[in-house]
C-alpha cells in the first residue's frame, strides 16, 4: 500500500463488509488504522527475514489486574482484564526442529534454538527465554502423555509488541502464550485454553519467576468488555461485565521492573514467605484442633475446610503469626524441623539453590494479611461490578494499593506519588498493576474526566515530579494508555485480507 494514500480507507471499508473480520478488529483494537499498520509492517518484516509469507499471524494481549495482587500463586482469585496492547507473531512451519526468531524491535536480537527434551536457557533476562519457556513446557507436557509421535516441528517467527516492557502489564506472559500457540499450530495439535493456561503458568517458571496463572489465563481467555474472575482452587473463570462510562487508564511510573537476576530475588521472596506462612498456620491450626487439615495454600483457608467464619479464620491465622519477622532458626524451633528441612521444603529457587535469609527476616504476618484481605477484596469487587457500584470498586482499589505498599512492600515512591496525583485529579480508584517494584498504575476514571486526568497527570507527574526519569527522546504522552478490554489470544482472523 502506497504511503501517500489515506491510511487504509479502502481496506477498512472492505473489512466492514466481512462481518467476522470487522468484529475481530473492533473487539480488540481502539484504533483500526494504526493496527493495520502494525500487521502490515510485521508481514513485511517476516518476508524480508524468511523470504516467504507467514502461514498465520497470532496475537496475545497484555493485561492489567484490577484486584488480586500476588493472590494467584496462593490459590486465591484475581480479577484482571485483557487489554488492547498485545504481542503479534507472524509464523511459518519449518521442516526441521529449529525455531528461528526475529523481533521488530532492534534491541531484541535474532535468536534460534533446537526443540529438545531439555532446552538450555539463555542468560537471565534474554527475550528468547520466554519462547524457550513455552516450548519446553509443551515438550514436557506431550512427552508426559507418552505420545507415539514426537512433536518437534520447528517454526520461523517474527514478533512485534506494543506492551510496555518491564511495566507490570504482562508482556512476558503474553510472549509465552504466543509462543505456545505457535508451537501448537505448527505441530497441528490442540489444547483447551483453560488447560493450556495452567500448563503455561508452570512453564514460565523456566525463566526463574515463581508466579501463578493469572497472566496466562487472562491473555488466553479474556473477553471484550469484561473482566475475568479467575479462581485457582479449583481452576475456573467467570466473565464479569465492566461498567460503562468509565475508562481504565494505565500510567507508567517510569521505574522499570525487569526480571533480571537481582530483581528475581525480590519477586521470589514473596511466594517463599507465603509458603512459610502457610506452614506456620497449618502447624498452629492442627495443634489447636488436634487433627489433620489439608492446607497447602492460603486459598485453602476456607469455611468449607475449617468450619469457621472468615473472621474466625483470619484471627486464628494471626495467632499463628505473632512475630513481625522470622529467621530460619526461629522457624526451625516452631516447626520442629531442621533448617535444612525447611529450606528444602519451602525455600528453593528454580536452580535448586536455597533462598538466602533476608537481612530483616521473613515477614510472614504482613504477607499473609495482604493475601487474605486481597482475596476478600476480589470477591467483593465481583459483587460490586454485578451491582454497578463503581465508586465502592474504586475504594477497594485504593485499599489494595495501601496493602501493596505497607504489607506486601512491592510499591516504590514513584508509584505512591503517581497514585496520590491520580486520586487528586479525577481517578476514583488507583493501584499498582502487576508484580510491583516499579511499572504501572491502573486508574479507574469517569469517562468525562479522562481528558482532564491525562492533562493533569502529564503536567504534575511527567513534567514535574518524574521529569528526570522521562527519556529525552520520548514524549510523556507515550506513557499513558487508555485501555480497552479485549478478547483473548488466538489467530488474527482478518490478516489474510491485507494482501501484503
Amino acid at each position: 500500500m502506497a504511503s501517500d494514500e489515506k491510511p487504509h480507507d479502502d481496506l477498512l471499508k472492505r473489512f466492514q463488509k466481512h462481518g467476522a473480520a470487522w468484529r475481530y478488529l473492533s473487539n480488540n483494537y481502539a484504533n483500526a488504522s494504526k493496527t493495520l499498520d502494525r500487521y502490515i509492517n510485521l508481514i513485511q518484516r517476516f518476508h524480508s527475514e524468511f523470504s516467504c509469507k507467514p502461514h498465520t499471524i497470532l496475537r496475545a494481549p497484555g493485561r492489567v489486574n484490577l484486584l488480586g495482587g500476588h493472590t494467584d500463586y496462593n490459590g486465591c482469585p484475581v480479577i484482571p482484564i485483557a487489554i488492547d496492547r498485545d504481542i503479534l507473531a507472524a509464523i511459518s512451519a519449518r521442516n526441521d526442529s529449529q525455531i528461528v526468531l526475529t523481533n521488530t524491535e532492534p534491541r531484541f536480537e535474532r535468536r534460534s534454538f533446537q526443540i529438545a527434551h531439555q532446552i538450555e536457557p539463555y542468560f537471565t533476562g534474554d527475550w528468547g527465554n520466554y519462547i524457550k519457556a513455552a516450548v519446553q513446557g509443551m515438550v514436557t507436557h506431550f512427552e508426559g502423555q507418552n505420545r507415539d509421535q514426537r512433536l518437534n516441528n520447528g517454526f520461523n517467527m517474527a514478533v512485534s509488541g506494543n506492551i510496555p516492557h518491564a511495566a507490570g502489564m504482562s508482556s512476558s506472559s503474553a510472549l509465552v502464550v504466543l509462543s505456545a500457540l505457535a508451537f501448537l499450530y505448527t505441530n497441528s495439535v490442540h489444547i483447551d485454553k483453560l488447560e493450556l493456561a495452567q500448563l503455561l503458568a508452570k512453564a514460565e517458571w523456566y525463566v526463574g519467576t515463581q508466579g501463578g496463572g493469572m497472566d496466562q489465563t487472562i491473555s488466553l481467555l479474556g473477553q471484550a468488555d469484561h473482566a475475568l474472575k479467575i479462581e485457582f482452587n479449583p481452576y475456573s473463570i467467570m466473565p464479569v461485565v465492566l461498567p460503562r462510562d468509565y475508562q481504565y487508564i494505565v500510567t507508567h511510573s517510569l521505574v522499570y521492573a525487569p526480571k533480571t537476576e537481582s530483581a528475581l530475588n525480590k519477586y521470589n521472596q514473596r511466594p517463599i514467605e507465603c509458603r512459610l506462612a502457610v506452614a506456620l498456620i497449618k502447624n498452629h491450626v492442627q495443634k489447636k484442633f488436634n487433627r489433620e487439615f489439608d492446607i497447602r495454600l492460603i486459598g485453602d483457608l476456607t469455611r468449607q475446610k475449617l468450619g469457621l467464619s472468615d473472621e474466625q479464620i483470619y484471627g486464628l491465622c494471626l495467632e499463628a503469626l505473632p512475630e513481625k519477622s522470622y529467621s530460619y532458626s526461629s522457624l526451625s524451633v516452631i516447626l520442629r524441623k531442621t533448617i535444612n528441612e525447611i529450606q528444602q521444603s519451602y525455600c528453593l529457587k528454580r536452580d535448586g539453590t536455597v533462598f538466602d535469609e533476608p537481612e530483616d527476616g521473613f515477614k510472614l504476618r504482613s504477607r499473609f494479611i495482604h493475601i487474605f484481605t486481597e482475596w476478600k477484596r476480589v470477591l467483593m469487587a465481583v459483587e460490586l461490578l454485578k451491582g454497578g457500584d463503581v465508586l465502592e470498586l474504586g475504594h477497594l482499589m485504593n485499599e489494595a494499593q495501601i496493602s501493596c505498599r505497607e504489607n506486601y512492600e512491592i510499591s516504590v515512591p514513584e508509584i505512591d506519588k503517581l497514585v496520590e496525583l491520580s486520586l487528586t485529579h479525577g481517578a476514583i480508584g488507583a493501584r499498582l498493576t502487576g508484580a510491583g517494584f516499579g511499572g504501572c498504575v491502573v486508574n479507574l476514571v469517569p469517562e468525562k474526566k479522562v481528558p482532564y486526568f491525562i492533562e493533569r497527570i502529564g503536567k504534575k507527574y511527567y513534567q514535574k515530579f518524574a521529569r528526570k526519569l522521562l527519556p529525552p527522546d520520548r514524549a510523556w504522552q507515550d506513557f499513558i494508555f487508555v485501555c480497552k478490554s479485549v478478547d483473548g489470544a488466538g489467530e488474527a482472523i482478518f490478516w489474510k485480507y491485507l494482501n501484503v
